[in-house]
């Protein structure tokens, strides 16, 4: 959707499916060279986001150095039906084991992503639906009323 969005979008060119093969960095503009089926292409900016994920290509090329740290947790997601519904609202919570949010999806189904100590990750992972949503019911309270349908 998000991408079908863009390419409807009059303002926004979209190179994809490129790749970033340098880029080098001017005291006013930055200047990316990217490569596809068609060739090289070679773009201007005055701002360049690195926007490429955890191990971002970008970052490494503009040599900016980065520094992760374990935090114990496990991300457990999945989706759930809220007895109220979100109008398009996120929610979130914070546990002894880190924040549960409770996020807007389709035709009335809320995305779940629960962070849980990692020691707790498996146990977690084998709850059964109805034990699943107790807990979840637990960490997040009744706001959106009861859960159900986990998935």
């Amino acid at each position: 959707m998000l991408q079908s969005n863009l390419s409807a979008t009059k303002n926004v060119d979209l190179f994809c499916p490129s790749r970033i093969e340098s880029i080098e960095l001017g005291p006013e503009q930055a200047s990316v060279t990217l490569s596809s089926d068609d060739g090289e292409q070679m773009l201007t900016c005055k701002l360049l986001v690195a926007a490429d994920g955890t191990n971002s290509t970008v970052r490494e090329m503009m040599g900016i150095s980065a520094q992760q740290r374990e935090y114990g947790q496990r991300a457990v997601v999945g989706n759930l039906l809220p007895e109220k519904n979100l109008n398009k609202r996120a929610f979130e919570r914070f546990t002894p084991q880190g924040p549960l949010a409770i996020l807007p999806i389709a035709d009335d189904r809320a995305g779940c992503v629960w962070t849980v100590a990692e020691h707790d990750a498996d146990r977690v992972m084998a709850l059964d639906d109805d034990e699943f949503l107790a807990e979840t019911q637990e960490g997040f309270g009744s706001r959106l009323g009861q859960f159900s349908r986990v998935g």
